[in-house]
């Protein structure tokens, strides 16, 4: 058991050391047997993946597994107060530029529009509460009143798509963005697959598509460590630069860790009637009726589950079977993805945070949002 004796806050950079790919539930198998001949990768690392990574990297900083560093199971989104060892919180993943800018979600509500400009588009319950530009569009969510925006080009996509989607350092000062198109590069891989024999199997024929990331770029996050005694004067074995795996793919990245005596990433507070998640969320299904208004999409979640307990003096001679094999949780959430906007009324103040709050899933760096006027 980890006493609350030492904590220190890192800075997690985590640069690609070329391609990567970071799956799915829309990948060559799914749970369920599926079979399909087209991959594409995410942009972003799944928050359980970064969690996973980190827990090996705890783990394996001697010679010997050490899983009491990390505690005995990986995250189940069906638990709640689940032990990490020494890994007591994750801010959700962002992107790090190489002269220290942090790069976070600026909203959906932002779009490229046709002179290229980004703008935010506005919605109002009233037609008059708006100077239409160019453009008024109506649209109603169940029950709630007809909503008018301004601004939006109903032919042109909005933030959060890959060719449009934009970013924000600091939403209460900044208007800086950042495309996705200056970050990541598509690369294609086609091939065939080969049978049992040796040939060509052409029912195994591919595509995939993986990202390379400019090099100007890594995904970071904060994380907030706890120690105790026993290491207080080897921390520093716990925080060496490592190159560890990630993604479905085995993908290599550099991993660094910075002291950062403060959280630079948007806590979960603010005032105003606009809130945007900087991290996929958890939410209940009948959640979006307290708010007015929201631009959102959903994303599939199936977290990697591994549940046995390992206890062996040569870690690297341990049969895969006997470390406790991965498998796939049978249980498939919907979350909102990161990037949704929800606009609340004054008198839906409590609602907006209570909708968010699931501790399990906050600490490791889902259901993290900011909220603006």
């Amino acid at each position: 058991m980890i006493k609350n004796e030492f904590q220190v806050r890192k800075l997690v950079k985590i640069t690609p050391l070329g391609a990567f790919f970071f799956g799915g539930e829309k990948t060559f198998n799914n749970p369920q047997g599926e079979v399909s001949y087209f991959a594409r990768s995410n942009q972003w690392p799944q928050q359980t993946g970064i969690l996973g990574m980190l827990r090996y990297l705890m783990a394996t900083v001697k010679e010997n597994f050490d899983q009491s560093l990390i505690g005995e199971n990986s995250f189940n989104a069906s638990l709640s107060d689940q032990n990490f060892g020494i890994i007591k919180e994750l801010s959700p993943v962002f992107l790090l530029q190489n002269n220290g800018t942090y790069w976070i979600e600026a909203g959906r509500d932002y779009q490229k529009q046709k002179d290229g400009q980004i703008e935010q588009i506005l919605f109002a319950k009233e037609e008059n509460q708006l100077k239409a530009e160019w453009g008024i569009y109506g649209t109603s969510i169940q029950s709630k009143p007809m909503f008018f925006l301004n601004r939006y080009d109903y032919k042109s996509s909005l933030g959060g798509v890959l060719v449009n989607a934009d970013f924000i350092i600091d939403n209460s000062v900044s208007k800086e963005f950042l495309l996705y198109e200056k970050v990541f590069t598509e690369l294609e891989k086609v091939g065939n697959k080969k049978n049992y024999t040796g040939g060509s199997d052409q029912e195994a024929f591919f595509k995939q598509v993986s990202y390379i990331m400019d090099k100007k770029y890594s995904f970071a996050l904060e994380v907030l460590f706890e120690y105790d005694q026993t290491w207080a004067d080897k921390k520093d074995i716990l925080f060496r630069p490592r190159i560890a795996s990630l993604g479905a793919n085995q993908s290599k990245f550099q991993v660094e860790f910075t002291d950062l005596p403060t959280p630079k990433i948007p806590q979960l507070s603010g005032r105003g009637k606009r809130l945007v998640l900087i991290s996929d969320a958890l939410v209940s299904e009948n959640s979006l009726n307290c708010c007015d208004f929201a631009l959102s999409e959903t994303v599939d979640f199936r977290n990697i589950i591994t549940t046995s307990k390992i206890n062996s003096d040569d870690w690297a001679k341990v049969d895969r079977k006997d470390k406790g094999t991965p498998y796939k949780s049978e249980d498939k959430y919907n979350l909102l993805k990161r990037g949704s906007v929800l606009y609340f009324s004054e008198e839906q103040e409590a609602e907006k945070v209570e909708i968010f709050k699931k501790p399990d899933f906050q600490k490791i760096g889902y259901n993290n949002y900011y909220i603006t006027k």
